[in-house]
Protein backbone atom coordinates (compact mmCIF):
# COMPACT_ATOMS: atom_id res chain seq x y z
CA UNK A 1 0.00 0.00 0.00
CA UNK A 2 1.38 3.53 -1.19
CA UNK A 3 0.46 6.36 0.97
CA UNK A 4 0.03 9.91 -0.06
CA UNK A 5 1.43 12.74 2.13
CA UNK A 6 0.67 16.35 1.93
CA UNK A 7 3.72 16.87 -0.95
CA UNK A 8 2.33 13.78 -2.89
CA UNK A 9 -1.26 16.29 -2.94
CA UNK A 10 0.36 19.00 -4.23
CA UNK A 11 1.96 17.04 -6.82
CA UNK A 12 -0.63 15.08 -7.92
CA UNK A 13 -1.53 15.39 -11.78
CA UNK A 14 -3.71 12.17 -12.47
CA UNK A 15 -6.20 11.19 -10.34
CA UNK A 16 -7.04 8.01 -13.08
CA UNK A 17 -3.20 6.80 -12.44
CA UNK A 18 -4.35 6.15 -8.78
CA UNK A 19 -7.73 4.02 -9.97
CA UNK A 20 -5.84 2.25 -12.86
CA UNK A 21 -2.74 0.95 -11.37
CA UNK A 22 -2.47 -2.34 -9.58
CA UNK A 23 -1.14 0.02 -6.26
CA UNK A 24 -3.38 0.45 -3.31
CA UNK A 25 -3.31 3.81 -1.40
CA UNK A 26 -3.88 5.43 1.79
CA UNK A 27 -4.31 8.89 2.03
CA UNK A 28 -2.59 10.97 5.12
CA UNK A 29 -4.45 14.59 5.24
CA UNK A 30 -2.33 16.92 6.07
CA UNK A 31 -1.23 17.52 9.68
CA UNK A 32 -2.60 14.37 10.58
CA UNK A 33 0.40 13.86 12.16
CA UNK A 34 -1.00 15.39 15.97
CA UNK A 35 -3.29 12.66 15.81
CA UNK A 36 -2.65 8.80 16.84
CA UNK A 37 -4.25 6.91 13.88
CA UNK A 38 -4.52 4.14 15.94
CA UNK A 39 -7.63 5.81 17.53
CA UNK A 40 -10.27 6.11 13.96
CA UNK A 41 -12.46 3.94 13.67
CA UNK A 42 -11.53 2.16 9.94
CA UNK A 43 -14.46 0.78 7.87
CA UNK A 44 -13.32 -1.82 5.22
CA UNK A 45 -10.73 -4.26 5.10
CA UNK A 46 -7.65 -1.88 4.93
CA UNK A 47 -5.23 -4.55 3.40
CA UNK A 48 -7.48 -5.93 0.58
CA UNK A 49 -5.99 -4.94 -2.77
CA UNK A 50 -6.49 -2.71 -5.66
CA UNK A 51 -8.26 -0.09 -3.09
CA UNK A 52 -8.02 3.63 -1.62
CA UNK A 53 -8.08 4.82 1.50
CA UNK A 54 -10.18 7.86 2.17
CA UNK A 55 -11.41 9.74 5.35
CA UNK A 56 -15.26 10.40 6.15
CA UNK A 57 -15.84 14.04 7.47
CA UNK A 58 -15.54 14.00 10.59
CA UNK A 59 -19.69 14.73 11.08
CA UNK A 60 -20.01 13.01 14.50
CA UNK A 61 -16.10 12.97 15.66
CA UNK A 62 -12.84 11.97 14.50
CA UNK A 63 -12.84 10.95 11.10
CA UNK A 64 -13.43 7.38 10.13
CA UNK A 65 -10.96 5.87 7.71
CA UNK A 66 -12.56 4.28 4.56
CA UNK A 67 -11.37 1.43 2.63
CA UNK A 68 -12.90 1.78 -0.86
CA UNK A 69 -12.39 -0.54 -3.94
CA UNK A 70 -11.24 1.01 -6.79
CA UNK A 71 -13.80 -0.40 -9.04
CA UNK A 72 -16.57 1.31 -6.58
CA UNK A 73 -14.93 4.48 -7.03
CA UNK A 74 -15.01 4.29 -10.56
CA UNK A 75 -18.24 3.40 -10.75
CA UNK A 76 -19.47 5.83 -8.53
CA UNK A 77 -17.15 8.88 -10.61
CA UNK A 78 -18.82 7.50 -13.75
CA UNK A 79 -22.40 7.93 -12.31
CA UNK A 80 -21.45 11.60 -11.44
CA UNK A 81 -20.27 12.79 -14.31
CA UNK A 82 -23.94 13.10 -16.24
CA UNK A 83 -25.94 14.75 -12.88
CA UNK A 84 -22.85 17.63 -12.88
CA UNK A 85 -23.39 18.22 -16.86
CA UNK A 86 -19.57 17.38 -17.37
CA UNK A 87 -18.33 17.25 -20.92
CA UNK A 88 -14.94 17.60 -22.26
CA UNK A 89 -15.48 20.84 -22.70
CA UNK A 90 -16.06 21.58 -19.38
CA UNK A 91 -13.72 24.28 -17.16
CA UNK A 92 -13.48 22.71 -13.52
CA UNK A 93 -12.48 24.31 -10.68
CA UNK A 94 -12.54 21.72 -7.60
CA UNK A 95 -12.46 23.57 -4.00
CA UNK A 96 -12.32 20.21 -1.77
CA UNK A 97 -9.89 17.99 -0.06
CA UNK A 98 -8.69 14.97 -2.21
CA UNK A 99 -8.35 12.64 0.97
CA UNK A 100 -12.44 12.91 1.18
CA UNK A 101 -14.74 11.21 -1.41
CA UNK A 102 -15.96 14.27 -2.66
CA UNK A 103 -12.86 16.15 -3.27
CA UNK A 104 -11.25 12.83 -4.95
CA UNK A 105 -14.19 11.83 -6.83
CA UNK A 106 -15.04 15.66 -8.55
CA UNK A 107 -11.70 15.57 -10.23
CA UNK A 108 -11.55 12.06 -11.15
CA UNK A 109 -14.86 12.45 -12.93
CA UNK A 110 -13.60 16.11 -14.68
CA UNK A 111 -10.49 13.76 -15.56
CA UNK A 112 -12.17 11.10 -16.68
CA UNK A 113 -14.37 12.93 -19.08
CA UNK A 114 -11.72 14.85 -20.69
CA UNK A 115 -12.43 18.14 -19.07
CA UNK A 116 -9.84 20.68 -18.17
CA UNK A 117 -9.77 21.08 -14.10
CA UNK A 118 -7.61 22.26 -11.32
CA UNK A 119 -8.12 21.61 -8.12
CA UNK A 120 -7.58 23.32 -4.72
CA UNK A 121 -7.25 22.34 -1.14
CA UNK A 122 -9.72 24.75 1.21
CA UNK A 123 -7.38 25.89 3.72
CA UNK A 124 -8.34 29.39 5.43
CA UNK A 125 -5.76 30.98 3.96
CA UNK A 126 -6.22 30.08 0.63
CA UNK A 127 -10.11 30.78 0.15
CA UNK A 128 -9.45 34.39 -0.41
CA UNK A 129 -7.37 33.81 -3.31
CA UNK A 130 -10.76 31.95 -4.79
CA UNK A 131 -12.12 35.17 -6.29
CA UNK A 132 -8.89 35.83 -8.45
CA UNK A 133 -8.83 32.50 -9.39
CA UNK A 134 -11.73 32.16 -11.06
CA UNK A 135 -11.24 35.14 -12.87
CA UNK A 136 -7.97 33.47 -14.12
CA UNK A 137 -9.23 30.16 -14.67
CA UNK A 138 -12.59 30.87 -15.97
CA UNK A 139 -14.38 27.70 -14.96
CA UNK A 140 -17.85 26.79 -15.60
CA UNK A 141 -18.07 24.42 -13.08
CA UNK A 142 -17.27 24.93 -9.35
CA UNK A 143 -17.44 22.11 -6.97
CA UNK A 144 -17.08 23.04 -3.28
CA UNK A 145 -19.44 22.97 0.21
CA UNK A 146 -21.12 25.54 1.75
CA UNK A 147 -18.60 26.37 4.50
CA UNK A 148 -15.96 26.96 2.01
CA UNK A 149 -18.20 28.83 -0.62
CA UNK A 150 -19.41 31.37 2.14
CA UNK A 151 -15.91 32.56 2.70
CA UNK A 152 -15.82 33.94 -0.77
CA UNK A 153 -18.97 34.36 -2.35
CA UNK A 154 -19.83 37.89 -1.56
CA UNK A 155 -17.03 38.98 -3.91
CA UNK A 156 -17.79 39.55 -7.39
CA UNK A 157 -17.39 36.78 -9.72
CA UNK A 158 -19.55 34.11 -11.75
CA UNK A 159 -19.19 30.66 -13.34
CA UNK A 160 -22.36 28.69 -15.03
CA UNK A 161 -22.64 26.06 -12.55
CA UNK A 162 -21.71 26.09 -8.83
CA UNK A 163 -21.95 22.47 -7.04
CA UNK A 164 -22.19 22.20 -3.45
CA UNK A 165 -21.97 19.04 -0.96
CA UNK A 166 -22.18 19.41 2.75
CA UNK A 167 -24.42 20.80 5.04
CA UNK A 168 -27.04 21.76 2.62
CA UNK A 169 -27.17 25.23 1.84
CA UNK A 170 -29.57 27.98 3.12
CA UNK A 171 -32.08 30.38 1.63
CA UNK A 172 -29.65 33.36 2.84
CA UNK A 173 -27.17 31.31 0.22
CA UNK A 174 -29.75 31.35 -2.75
CA UNK A 175 -29.93 34.96 -2.48
CA UNK A 176 -26.98 35.61 -2.83
CA UNK A 177 -26.00 32.97 -5.51
CA UNK A 178 -28.22 34.36 -7.70
CA UNK A 179 -26.04 36.93 -9.47
CA UNK A 180 -22.72 33.86 -8.90
CA UNK A 181 -24.39 31.12 -11.26
CA UNK A 182 -26.87 29.90 -13.74
CA UNK A 183 -27.35 26.57 -12.39
CA UNK A 184 -26.63 25.07 -8.89
CA UNK A 185 -26.70 21.47 -7.95
CA UNK A 186 -27.05 20.61 -4.47
CA UNK A 187 -25.51 17.17 -3.88
CA UNK A 188 -25.93 14.25 -0.75
CA UNK A 189 -23.46 11.56 -0.77
CA UNK A 190 -21.10 9.66 1.58
CA UNK A 191 -18.07 8.37 1.91
CA UNK A 192 -19.41 5.31 2.83
CA UNK A 193 -21.38 5.22 -0.64
CA UNK A 194 -18.59 6.12 -2.14
CA UNK A 195 -19.43 9.09 -3.07
CA UNK A 196 -22.53 10.56 -4.73
CA UNK A 197 -26.49 9.44 -3.32
CA UNK A 198 -28.18 11.97 -4.80
CA UNK A 199 -28.42 15.05 -6.43
CA UNK A 200 -31.00 18.44 -6.87
CA UNK A 201 -30.22 20.89 -10.10
CA UNK A 202 -31.98 23.36 -11.39
CA UNK A 203 -31.60 26.95 -12.12
CA UNK A 204 -30.80 28.89 -9.29
CA UNK A 205 -33.53 31.25 -9.78
CA UNK A 206 -36.02 28.18 -9.13
CA UNK A 207 -34.27 27.28 -5.25
CA UNK A 208 -37.21 28.32 -2.52
CA UNK A 209 -36.81 28.02 1.40
CA UNK A 210 -38.33 24.68 0.66
CA UNK A 211 -35.01 23.68 -1.10
CA UNK A 212 -32.76 23.58 1.93
CA UNK A 213 -32.49 20.26 3.29
CA UNK A 214 -34.02 18.95 -0.37
CA UNK A 215 -31.39 16.73 -1.70
CA UNK A 216 -32.80 15.89 -4.81
CA UNK A 217 -33.62 12.39 -6.80
CA UNK A 218 -31.44 9.46 -6.48
CA UNK A 219 -30.34 7.54 -9.82
CA UNK A 220 -32.25 4.11 -10.06
CA UNK A 221 -29.07 2.01 -8.84
CA UNK A 222 -29.79 3.17 -4.77
CA UNK A 223 -32.35 2.24 -2.99
CA UNK A 224 -33.46 3.48 0.39
CA UNK A 225 -35.28 2.29 3.49
CA UNK A 226 -36.77 4.68 6.58
CA UNK A 227 -36.79 2.61 9.57
CA UNK A 228 -37.91 3.64 12.87
CA UNK A 229 -40.17 6.50 14.55
CA UNK A 230 -37.11 9.20 13.63
CA UNK A 231 -37.53 8.33 10.07
CA UNK A 232 -33.58 6.80 9.72
CA UNK A 233 -32.21 6.60 5.98
CA UNK A 234 -30.49 3.13 5.42
CA UNK A 235 -28.91 2.87 1.88
CA UNK A 236 -28.04 0.11 -0.37
CA UNK A 237 -26.37 0.43 -3.73
CA UNK A 238 -23.66 -0.84 -6.26
CA UNK A 239 -21.19 1.58 -4.93
CA UNK A 240 -21.05 1.02 -0.95
CA UNK A 241 -18.65 -0.43 0.57
CA UNK A 242 -21.45 -2.66 2.47
CA UNK A 243 -23.38 -5.40 0.16
CA UNK A 244 -26.57 -4.64 2.28
CA UNK A 245 -28.43 -1.78 3.91
CA UNK A 246 -26.97 0.81 5.74
CA UNK A 247 -27.61 3.45 7.96
CA UNK A 248 -26.61 6.66 6.96
CA UNK A 249 -26.76 8.33 10.19
CA UNK A 250 -29.04 10.84 8.64
CA UNK A 251 -32.98 11.20 8.93
CA UNK A 252 -35.39 12.49 6.65
CA UNK A 253 -38.29 11.59 4.19
CA UNK A 254 -39.44 11.41 0.37
CA UNK A 255 -41.54 14.03 -0.84
CA UNK A 256 -44.42 13.37 -3.46
CA UNK A 257 -42.16 14.26 -6.23
CA UNK A 258 -39.44 11.40 -5.44
CA UNK A 259 -37.45 14.34 -3.60
CA UNK A 260 -35.16 13.05 -0.52
CA UNK A 261 -35.01 15.61 2.37
CA UNK A 262 -32.39 15.24 5.00
CA UNK A 263 -33.97 17.07 8.26
CA UNK A 264 -31.44 15.80 10.78
CA UNK A 265 -28.92 13.22 11.88
CA UNK A 266 -28.76 10.26 14.69
CA UNK A 267 -25.73 10.63 16.74
CA UNK A 268 -24.13 7.24 15.35
CA UNK A 269 -22.42 6.23 12.36
CA UNK A 270 -22.06 8.29 8.87
CA UNK A 271 -23.52 11.12 7.62
CA UNK A 272 -24.08 14.40 6.69
CA UNK A 273 -24.14 15.48 2.98
CA UNK A 274 -20.57 14.76 1.63
CA UNK A 275 -19.54 17.43 4.68
CA UNK A 276 -15.53 17.97 4.54
CA UNK A 277 -16.34 20.49 7.98
CA UNK A 278 -15.59 17.83 9.97
CA UNK A 279 -12.51 16.40 8.75
CA UNK A 280 -11.03 20.03 7.27
CA UNK A 281 -11.17 21.03 10.89
CA UNK A 282 -9.16 18.07 12.13
CA UNK A 283 -6.82 18.30 9.83
CA UNK A 284 -6.25 22.08 9.58
CA UNK A 285 -6.03 22.80 13.58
Amino acid sequence: MKKLLQNDFKQLESFSSLINDSNSYYFIPPRFEEIDMTELETLGDIHQENTITLFSSGSTGLPKKIVLSKKKLHLNTSLSIKPFNLTKESRVLVIASPWHVAGFTWALAAEQIGATFQTIIPYVEKLTEIPLLIETFQPTHVFTVPGALRSFYKVDWFCDEIITGGATLVPDDYQILMNKCTILTQAYGQTEAGGLISFLRKSVQEFTDKDSGNCGILPNEFKLEFRGEQNEIWLKSPTTISETFYFTGDVGFIDEIAELHVTGRVNQGGGNCNSLTGITMVAHK
